[in-house]
């Protein structure tokens, strides 16, 4: 470690030496960073063993060489009283998917969704995962598109963060309508509500009567709801409607969202500090000659590694230098270390 007239440390000028900022940095939420999802599978396996309360997504296939598939959505149905669903283990998977996400979602006096002024019994449900919108799923970034059974009507989601009105705040964060639309075009229609979006949460929540030909909002079945002795078809309904909709140019497009805290410290070595080493092969005899004569009366160093420590001299974060950095009584160096957290 190097060494000033006895000094091992060397504090921080706060008002110079020391600035903080913070800045929104956004991502694509999917595999490799990419913000368009184009291609979607699902897992026979996974289906074989939950698919009644969810499917995973998958970017790629599942086949026997595939070593880690990575999910990057999940789909599940939910229903207040449990119709389309079979019972398993004394219970209806949808009305425990409908259970799960109220209370997640919900307050504890709401019994059920409401979207667009309407109790809804079911819902379809779209769940990112934490750990892909990271701080929050970037609201108005964000679109996909669903097909109805006859292939010949598409119908684009998005959330209506950018039509000038305020988002809800609710004990899952921010809450935004879904309606018809695009991130480039904007919103196409605000007079019909598809769901609720929660994007610190990374969940969407649908509305399958506005996803069904039951209504004029879109023509084609995209979700059937089966009687709750009948093995549900929902799910592979909707996840059918998203993947026949997709194209190169036409995928599910996510981006995330993480309001970054920066401090840069400005790490000052001036000519005359730091030109000496406590390593032990910098000197020689008991004492302490200059293992290299020629750096007397010019003592020359290379540095690689700055510590910052807190005020109890107890190491927090360690900096690396691309390259080794050289010191003498003749020059002075400037390195500014970043920390992101």
């Amino acid at each position: 470690m190097a060494i000033v007239n006895g000094q091992t440390f060397w504090d921080f000028d706060p008002t110079e030496d020391v600035v903080s900022d913070r800045q929104n940095v956004t991502a694509g939420v999917w595999s490799g960073g990419s913000g368009n999802l184009i291609t979607i599978y699902t897992s026979s396996t996974q289906k074989a063993a939950s698919g009644e309360y969810y499917n995973d997504v998958y970017n790629v296939p599942i086949t026997s060489t595939t070593t880690i598939p990575e999910i990057q959505f999940s789909i599940a149905y939910g229903h207040k009283y449990g119709s389309g669903s079979s019972k398993l283990n004394e219970q209806y998977p949808s009305r425990a998917i409908y259970s799960q996400y109220k209370n997640i979602l919900l307050e504890p006096t709401d019994e059920f969704f409401t979207i667009g002024g309407v109790n809804k019994r079911h819902i379809m449900v779209v769940n990112f995962g934490l750990s892909r919108i990271k701080q929050t799923l970037d609201p108005g970034d964000w679109q996909f598109t669903l097909a109805s059974t006859l292939g010949s009507k598409f119908t684009t989601l998005i959330d209506d963060s950018g039509q000038s009105v305020n988002f809800t705040t609710t004990k899952a964060g921010r809450k935004y309508n879904i309606i018809s639309g695009s991130i480039a075009g904007g919103a196409y229609s605000t007079t019909i509500t598809y769901g609720l979006a929660y994007p610190d949460m990374g969940i969407l929540i649908l509305d399958p009567d506005q996803l069904s030909g039951s209504t004029a909002a879109f023509t084609g079945v995209v979700c059937n709801v089966s009687s709750s002795n009948v093995a549900s078809v929902n799910i592979s309904n909707f996840f059918n409607a998203m993947s026949a909709s997709m194209t190169s140019s036409n995928g599910f497009i996510a981006r995330n969202l993480e309001n970054i805290a920066s401090t840069h410290y400005f790490v000052r070595v001036k000519n005359a500090a730091f030109n000496f080493s406590n390593n032990p092969t910098f000197v020689t005899g008991t004492l302490g000659d200059f293992y290299n004569q020629d750096m007397i009366n010019n003592p020359t160093t290379y540095f690689t590694t700055i510590g910052l420590y807190n005020g109890n001299n107890e190491l927090l974060a360690v900096a690396k230098v691309s390259q080794p950095l050289k010191k003498s009584p003749n020059n002075e160096a400037l390195v500014r270390v970043k920390l992101d957290y």
